[in-house]
């Protein structure tokens, strides 16, 4: 047996004696009222819930092993990041990596009682501040980038393993057309209609619930170097 084959059994081996992340949810709210409470990501769950369930392209995404999380923005601009996908999970959902002598590994990733392979980010009040449209478009691009078997894996497309392909143009305009057509399949807008609303609005009008977790990262292993020969 060669020292790689067995290292990687250690390793494996650790991972599953290692106690899985049981992880808590953290609320923040951003409007103090006696107003009735709005919880802000589980309104982005059951859209994005609705959207996997919709599009065939998206029949793969268990919506139980993603957690949406919604967190403030520092600054008040428009510009910058909108939304990320962290993956639980790495290449072909394998739970650990080897790379430059040094192996890294998740832990199992458990939120009441049931695994998650993603954390979604959604940052606000940015997000919100865009078209309704390109929040629809951007809920869609997050769930692309999960793998087709939902292991915990992100898309990937050639040699390079691009998460936008070779061209990010031509994948924001394929998310655009995605997003034409299945709003074109919503009879029913009652669900999105905060979405419309401005975000001072629903300040305004209800105790605004933010929500999220801790940063998660995988474990480091130090990885002897292994020659052969």
């Amino acid at each position: 047996m060669s020292q790689l084959t067995l290292f990687s059994i250690i390793a494996e081996e650790r991972r599953h004696q290692t106690p899985p992340i049981v992880i808590k949810e953290r609320y923040e709210r951003i409007a103090i009222t006696n107003r009735p409470e709005f919880d802000y990501a589980a309104k982005l769950h059951y859209i994005m819930n609705d959207i996997v369930t919709t599009l065939p392209e998206f029949a793969h995404i268990n919506m139980e092993r993603v957690y949406v999380a919604t967190k403030k923005t520092r600054k008040r601009s428009n510009y910058g990041m909108q939304a990320n996908i962290q993956a639980l999970r790495f290449q072909d959902g394998s739970p650990y990596c080897s790379k430059k002598g040094y192996t890294w590994y998740w832990p199992d990733v458990y939120l009441n009682d049931k695994q998650l392979y993603y954390i979604i980010n959604v940052f606000l009040p940015r997000f919100h501040n865009h078209s309704f449209h390109y929040k629809i478009q951007t809920l869609i691009h997050e769930l692309y980038h999960i793998s087709p078997f939902c292991n915990g894996d992100i898309r990937t497309f050639g040699k390079k393993r691009s998460a936008h392909g070779h061209s990010k143009k031509k994948f924001h305009l394929h998310m655009s057309e995605i997003t034409d057509r299945y709003l074109s399949t919503v009879t029913d807008m009652t669900h999105f209609q905060f979405l419309r609303n401005s975000f001072q609005y629903l300040k305004r009008k209800y105790s605004l619930v933010l929500r999220n977790v801790r940063g998660m990262r995988p474990v480091l292993i130090k990885q002897p170097a292994v020659y052969t020969q």
